[in-house]
């Protein structure tokens, strides 16, 4: 995890891909630790979830740590917050 520009250069030019999955940035709010998590879990489970359980997939592609790291929280409380059934159609 990364806090500035200047560290996240960095830390993207020395990744090792084999030893690091993703790099977010720290912007102050506390949400990111959650999106992690659920990025994660989701990483692991989503195979299952959608060939066992029938759940949805959404993609979403963007290689900027910057602006995956600001918008993840934001999608996971959107998706976490929705009442039951408001998006599927009758």
């Amino acid at each position: 995890m990364a806090f500035n520009t200047p560290e996240l250069e960095r830390l993207v030019e020395l990744a090792d891909p084999s030893a690091v999955d993703r790099i977010f940035v720290w912007q102050g709010d506390g949400k990111i630790l959650v999106g992690i998590i659920l990025y994660v879990e989701d990483r692991r489970n989503a195979a299952a979830d959608t060939h066992l359980a029938g759940v949805q997939n959404l993609l979403v592609i963007e290689d900027s740590p910057l602006f995956y790291s600001t918008y993840l929280p934001l999608l996971f409380d959107e998706l976490w917050h929705r009442p039951t059934g408001c998006c599927r159609r009758t």
